[in-house]
């Protein structure tokens, strides 16, 4: 089929005496039951309320799917890493840690000798 085929005269004429048809149909059905009109839009919703339901549903199946996947793969890439570090002695580490606390201890500060204090006191100015 051409798209060229469907703007001929004869098939836009065609499609407007179809539409045309089709609400006459409908403003025929309508007239004679005017709760007609409601129940189809009472379905129409129903239908779309369901269709709405049955994707939220699985979409939270494929979010829950997804997390197990996820805490899967990060149990593996874990294993895999412990496997791999290497083996340290329980001594080794209990030294290395007591040698950078031995090194972040700063040693006591100095005090100043009376001497120093006593000739800084004298030179600062007083006030009169």
């Amino acid at each position: 089929m051409n798209a060229n085929d469907l703007l001929k005269p004869g098939a836009v004429v065609l499609g407007i005496a179809t539409v045309g048809a089709l609400g006459f149909a409908a403003g025929f059905i309508v007239a004679r039951d005017p709760q007609v009109l409601r129940r189809v839009a009472r379905a129409l919703a129903g239908g779309a309320e369901r269709v709405a339901g049955a994707l939220a549903e699985s979409r939270e199946e494929l979010a829950d799917l997804w997390a197990e996947v996820r805490e899967d793969a990060r149990q593996n890439i874990e294993a895999q890493a412990f496997a791999a570090a290497p083996v340290v002695s329980a001594t080794a580490g209990v030294e290395a840690d007591l040698k950078d606390t031995e090194a972040s201890i700063d040693p006591a500060p100095k005090r100043r000798s009376t001497r120093r204090r006593a000739a800084t006191n004298s030179t600062r100015a007083k006030p009169h």
